[in-house]
């Protein structure tokens, strides 16, 4: 993804989409604080580049609210 999103003439929303991907793998072997960050950072992209009322920045922020929240429980279990 770092190669990509450094290459001259990235399309950001690509990049988002690779970042997006990249969370989804990340949850699915359990590293959830590197999901959450991973997809932070594809909402972020995606807001700045599609704004906040497109779909795709609506499901990165969602998906960023139900990771939030299962991080910090496992976080508080100890």
């Amino acid at each position: 993804i770092a190669i990509y999103d450094a290459a001259p003439g990235a399309d950001p929303v690509a990049v988002a989409f690779e970042l997006n991907n990249f969370a989804a793998f990340l949850h699915a072997r359990g590293r959830l604080r590197e999901a959450f960050c991973t997809i932070q950072r594809a909402a972020h992209v995606f807001e700045d580049e599609l704004g906040a009322d497109d779909p795709k920045t609506k499901i990165a922020v969602d998906w960023i609210s139900r990771s939030g929240r299962k991080t910090h429980s496992r976080r508080n279990r100890g």
